[in-house]
């Protein structure tokens, strides 16, 4: 959230780099602002979710994710940061900070509750889950062929996807984080879970049971697939090549 700026646009926007910029090697990102955001009790909110690419098995979604509430209900007033931008570190920064929800975090199963009795037209799991998948995916193909290039098989990264949703119920992919946080809540499961996921199946003998491990994410999309889509040739492995269904047992 450092540095996040809410301008007009035109010659606002280019006056602003301008001003902040000139001169400096630091790269700049402008992005169209979603000026019809869907509210949650009257605040704006973007979500997170978090994806392993494992360059040997594929594109995984972790089931749980997180709604991150901006402090000040939602305004049109630009100058206004606490009601349009929902980072952590600027929320924190309010007076008015978790006086809707404590730590201004909304998980997945509250907001399924909350859409069932004040959005009842709109599912997570229907409407918004398939469009970030899909969403998700597609970054993900845009960048395979580098991907597999520099990582060799067995190479995995967690990043979490920020998402905003509109008025209509479309989603919007706002970024993608290399190195994203967790709620502290959610920590211990989802790092559990990369192990179940990345490693015990690869090193079996550290696991700590007999037991085939067992995670909480979900396919979006095999490692063969993405080579397909980008025409480049799946990796040839020493011995029995360990599949995403083979190797990893979906609970």
């Amino acid at each position: 959230g450092n540095g996040v700026t809410v301008v007009e646009g035109g010659m606002e926007v280019i006056m602003h780099i301008d001003e902040l910029y000139t001169g400096s090697q630091q790269p700049v990102a402008v992005q169209k602002y979603v000026q019809d955001p869907l509210l949650v009790c009257g605040f704006k909110f973007d979500m997170r979710i978090w994806v392993v690419v494992d360059v040997e098995l594929g594109v995984y979604q972790w089931n749980e994710g997180v709604l991150r509430v901006a402090a000040h209900p939602y305004s049109e007033d630009l100058e206004d940061t606490f009601s349009h931008l929902t980072n952590h570190c600027i929320a924190q920064q309010s007076d008015n900070y978790e006086c809707l929800i404590e730590g201004n975090e909304i998980f997945f199963d509250e907001f399924r509750t909350y859409l069932a009795q004040h959005v009842p037209d709109l599912s997570l799991d229907r409407d918004i889950l398939p469009q970030m998948r899909h969403q998700v995916y597609c970054t993900v193909e845009s960048v395979w062929a580098n991907l597999r290039a520099n990582n060799r098989p067995g190479g995995f990264q967690l990043l979490g996807f920020d998402f905003m949703i509109d008025s209509s119920h479309r989603v919007w992919l706002i970024e993608v984080n290399g190195a994203p946080a967790a709620a502290a809540r959610l920590t211990q499961p989802l790092a559990q879970d990369i192990l179940s996921l990345c490693l015990y199946p690869r090193f079996p003998w550290q696991q700590p049971s007999a037991s085939a491990p067992t995670h909480n994410f979900s396919l979006i999309a095999p490692a063969e697939e993405l080579d397909r889509a980008v025409g480049i040739e799946p990796y040839s492995c020493r011995g029995e090549r360990l599949s995403p269904s083979t190797r990893v047992p979906r609970s």
